[in-house]
Parts: structure tokens; C-alpha cells; sequence
């Protein structure tokens, strides 16, 4: 151990931000594999109800919930800066805890608890939308859209239980700037035609839109309130 500044005070600091580091890696985890679960039960599931039903494209595909430039909008436009957001969080009360034991699991039992918990309650919505829209009359390219916005808007939101470990940390603008951002991003892809045509998307109903927003406040209600145990 080296000390720059000859202050003995400098190793509590030190090991106080180790510890920070060391809770936002595994908040950065939890929201990730939460995200990415979701959306595999997602697609599995619903390929596997697709391959069922014998639901096809109009060029005789099996009928995905989401195509692969979805997905990856998801992944990277939706889930990458708030995933990055999440390493400025500082947490308080970091140094009442003890040490951790050195072979401790990066994922504990209740961050594994909440990866599944999060991970299957989305998918599971999400599914719930995919068997009841086509029974409300609603077509396989609206169905396929108002999941792609459900999608989007949950994983973006499912940052803020995430970050809960043992306490709420601190104000963090730059969560807020990220989920905003995407928030704006997901708007953008209803109001632009050419980026609807990249995505393959139809433009949403206003009923469409306000079923998925509200399987969205469902979703994040449930999961935030989960956290909290």
C-alpha cells in the first residue's frame, strides 16, 4: 500500500470508494442479466407459441416476437447508457457494513433473486400482451410494435430497482439524463417513418400505445416494489 499524501485517512477513503465501485459493478450486473433474461424468455417463449399456433410471416418465416434489429435497438440503444449511467452512483453507508468474505459471489442470493424475479415478470407480461392483443383484433405488425415499445420502456426503467442494494443511494443525474434520453429515443422511433422502416415497425394506435405504457407502469410497480424486501 502506498500512501501519496501521508494521511493514514486516505486508506479509509480508498477502501470506501472500493466498496462504491464494487456495489455499482453489481448493480451494472443485475440490470443487464435482468434485461437480457427477459427478453430470451421473451422471444423463446413466443417463437416457441408461433411454431405452435403455425403463425408465419408473409414470406412463410416463423413469426418472431422480435425481429434481430429490435433486438439489438434494445440492447444497445436502450440498455447500454443506462447500464454506463449506473457506475456514478454513490452509495451511502458503504463503510457500516463489514468486509465482505474474499470468496463471497459477485451475484449474492438477493441480486440472483432479483435477476430472475425482474428477468421472468417482464417476460411474462410481455407474453400476456403477445396472446391477448391478436384476440382484441389487433394484427401480427401492431402486436409485434406495441411489445418492441413495452420492451424498450420496461428494460429502461428496470435501472432504477436495480440500483437499490441494501440502501437508495444519491441523486444520480446522469440515470436520469440516460433513461430520458431513451425515453426520447423511443419517441423518436413513432414519429420518423425512415426509422420505422429500419426497425420495421407500424405506427402505433393511440390505444396501443397507451396499453403498452401502462404494462410498462405494472411492470416497473412490481419490480420496484420488490426491491425494497
Amino acid at each position: 500500500l502506498v500512501l501519496m499524501d501521508d494521511n493514514f485517512a486516505t486508506i479509509v477513503t480508498a477502501i470506501e470508494e472500493g466498496r462504491n465501485i464494487y456495489g455499482n459493478i453489481q448493480k451494472f450486473i443485475r440490470f443487464l442479466f435482468s434485461a437480457n433474461l427477459a427478453l430470451v424468455l421473451l422471444v423463446i417463449g413466443g417463437a416457441a407459441g408461433a411454431f405452435w399456433l403455425n403463425l408465419r410471416e408473409a414470406g412463410g418465416g416463423l413469426l418472431l416476437p422480435l425481429t434481430a434489429m429490435q433486438l439489438l435497438w434494445i440492447n444497445v440503444i436502450t440498455n447500454g447508457a443506462p447500464a454506463v449511467a449506473l457506475g456514478f452512483d454513490k452509495n451511502s453507508g458503504v463503510m457500516r457494513h463489514g468486509p465482505r468474505h474474499p470468496q463471497a459471489p459477485l451475484l449474492d442470493r438477493v441480486s440472483l433473486r432479483f435477476v430472475f424475479t425482474a428477468g421472468i415478470t417482464q417476460a411474462l407480461v410481455g407474453g400476456a400482451l403477445l396472446a391477448i392483443l391478436p384476440q382484441l383484433g389487433y394484427s401480427n405488425p401492431d402486436v409485434r410494435g406495441a411489445l418492441f415499445l413495452y420492451a424498450t420502456l420496461s428494460q429502461l426503467f428496470y435501472a432504477y430497482p436495480a440500483r437499490r442494494l441494501s440502501v437508495l443511494p444519491h441523486f444520480n443525474g446522469a440515470l436520469h439524463l440516460a433513461v430520458g434520453l431513451g425515453v426520447g429515443l423511443q419517441l423518436l422511433t413513432i414519429l420518423l417513418p425512415n426509422l420505422r422502416v429500419v426497425l420495421g415497425l407500424e405506427p402505433p394506435t393511440f390505444h396501443l400505445t397507451l396499453l403498452a405504457i401502462t404494462a410498462v407502469l405494472l411492470t416497473w410497480a412490481a419490480t420496484h416494489i420488490y426491491s425494497r424486501f
